[in-house]
């Protein structure tokens, strides 16, 4: 069972903005302002009062504070933003970049840069505890309430790619994603493979198996254009595989991005943008 536009791989990527014919600057030499999105379990997870984070900790906060020992800057200053879609929206922002769980697509490649990719990864199915039967294709899945995020990868496979037969329930957070699949909802909830595999470790007691032929299957692979290579295992020097355990590598080509690619971009309201 594959869900998902064809030639869409989902990535953990560096959002920068579009355009700049110079490297464009911090505003604060001494301090590195990042946009997260809070939360999302394994990657970015803490407290917040307002816009401000107070508490953060996961995978991607690593790699900011990586990131920003590479580039030579002492702090690290992190910013919510509540809606997701504000970090591609390619409106000026209050921080420098923004570090998340993107699909990389044309439509928001035009509004803002992409770093490499730093975490490959896939769409997956999770289904509330006690469902069954587990279902095995996409037909199964049409008749069931299924749940995502809005203005995600997951909710647009919902709509293009399942198209159920019920109208799904999009939510404004992957905490409350989680929330909703187990209070019950939804019978089902399409989002990040990792993102959900953490969940469910976390927390196994609160939610039922992935969807698929395998129903061990952590994720729901996208087909390739017939003919497109597979991915490369290795993109300037970072192995996915090792990038998730070791945040310094991811950092280094992100730091390099920033210092070769950032240039080519147009600057957009002192760089500071979505």
């Amino acid at each position: 069972m594959r869900v998902g536009a064809a030639a869409a791989l989902l990535a953990c990527v560096l959002a920068l903005p579009v355009g700049a014919t110079a490297p464009p600057p911090l505003e604060d030499p001494s301090e590195l302002v990042v946009g997260v999105s809070m939360p999302v379990t394994g990657l970015q997870v803490g407290a917040v009062r307002g816009r401000s984070v107070v508490l953060a900790k996961g995978l991607e906060i690593d790699l900011a504070r990586a990131l920003a020992k590479r580039l030579g800057v002492p702090r690290v200053r992190f910013v919510h933003e509540p809606l997701f879609s504000t970090l591609v929206s390619g409106r000026p922002a209050d921080w420098d970049l923004a570090l998340a769980a993107i699909t990389i697509t044309p439509e928001r490649a035009r509004r803002v840069d992409f770093s490499k990719p730093y975490l490959t990864a896939d769409q997956a199915v999770l289904m509330r505890e006690g469902f069954t039967p587990v279902p095995t294709s996409i037909a199964a899945l049409r008749g069931l309430q299924l749940c995502s995020e809005r203005a995600t990868t997951g909710a647009r496979a919902i709509v293009d790619r399942i198209k159920p037969t019920r109208k799904p329930r999009l939510v404004a957070n992957p905490s409350q994603l989680t929330y909703d699949l187990y209070s019950d909802r939804c019978d089902a909830i399409v989002f990040d493979a990792p993102v959900l595999g953490a969940a469910r470790a976390a927390a196994p007691e609160r939610y039922g198996p992935f969807a698929g032929p395998d129903r061990h299957a952590r994720a729901l692979r996208h087909r390739l254009p017939e003919g497109q290579p597979a991915p490369r295992e290795r993109e300037r020097g970072v192995e996915r595989a090792d990038s998730r355990r070791h945040p310094g590598a991811a950092a280094e080509a992100l730091a390099d991005h920033r210092r070769r690619d950032a240039p080519r971009a147009p600057l957009v309201a002192s760089f500071r943008t979505g």
